[in-house]
């Protein structure tokens, strides 16, 4: 089994391809997508409950803290709260 823990499937990068990317992967194979704002974490949550094999990392990467507000962190609580979701951060 294969599990990557930091991937980035979600970023524009992986628009053209997202999903011959998700569906390369097998049964045997998981990873964790990663939020580092609120929209990729949204994207996160929504892609690891379209599938199975996926989780999802919330959170705001501290190159994006100055976009953080009260609002901001009750969204990602709420994005938490997903049982896709295994981490935030």
């Amino acid at each position: 089994m294969l599990f990557d823990t930091h991937a980035h499937i979600t970023d524009p990068d992986f628009d053209d391809d997202r999903e011959a990317v998700v569906s390369a992967f097998t049964a045997e194979n998981r990873f964790v997508n990663i939020g580092y704002d609120l929209a990729s974490s949204r994207a996160s949550v929504a892609l690891a409950e379209s599938r199975d094999g996926i989780w999802a990392a919330v959170g705001v990467h501290p190159h994006n803290a100055s976009s953080y507000t009260d609002e901001t962190e009750r969204e990602l609580t709420t994005l938490a709260a997903s049982p896709r979701c295994v981490a935030i951060g």
